[in-house]
């Protein structure tokens, strides 16, 4: 009996270190292919490709010569982004998007706009329209954009940062508090108040 459970450990054993190198596998490759994806290749070709799932997708909203101002962009609101001006709203860097965050809000959409989800087009597709969009600016060919700004992790909770975030929740200026609340609950009339949420938030958690 000891005999044949051992064996059976033994293909389990082999089972799950195969599990574990093709998970490994598969991890590695998503890591290589983001890494070699990360600049998108402006050549005729994928230029070319790239146009034309602008067109079949984009252009409605954004334009033709991405202008933002396609035939459907008078019923948007907020109003879809003039790619010709090379400013973006989301990027992890002081200046320009880089390829990555491009790829990142095709892929993702942009939550509160009409800016959907393309993640069912491939990779491929993906990149090819990172590389479009970008020949719609020259701003793209006069300046890189820098490396991404790293952001701190979230200090620990302290009494000190209560304390100052307390004096910054007060002077936001843009925040009502009940006063017949005795639990004194904040109803944040500007969310963009908030600046600092690491320190504010824990006061508002202490409250």
């Amino acid at each position: 009996m000891d005999a044949k459970w051992g064996a059976k450990g033994w293909i389990w054993r082999g089972i799950g270190t195969a599990m574990v190198l093709a998970l490994a596998g598969f991890a590695m490759h998503g890591i290589l292919s983001a890494t070699a994806g990360e600049k998108a290749q402006a050549t005729p070709e994928i230029l070319a490709e790239g146009k034309a799932l602008y067109e079949k997708k984009c252009a409605v909203c954004h334009g033709t010569d991405g202008r933002g101002d396609g035939s459907a962009a008078y019923l948007l609101y907020p109003k879809p982004r003039d790619f010709t001006s090379g400013r973006f709203k989301i990027h992890s860097t002081m200046t320009l998007p880089t390829d990555q965050d491009l790829f990142n809000s095709i892929t993702n959409g942009i939550a509160g706009t009409s800016m959907p989800s393309w993640a069912a087009l491939t990779e491929q597709d993906r990149w090819a329209m990172v590389a479009y969009v970008k020949s719609l600016s020259p701003v793209f060919q006069a300046q890189s954009p820098g490396e991404p700004v790293a952001i701190p992790k979230v200090p620990p909770r302290s009494p000190r940062l209560l304390a100052l975030g307390k004096k910054f929740y007060k002077e936001a200026g843009r925040v009502r508090l009940q006063p017949a609340n005795p639990t004194m609950q904040a109803i944040v009339v500007d969310p963009d108040a908030v600046q600092i949420q690491g320190v504010v938030v824990g006061v508002m958690r202490k409250y």
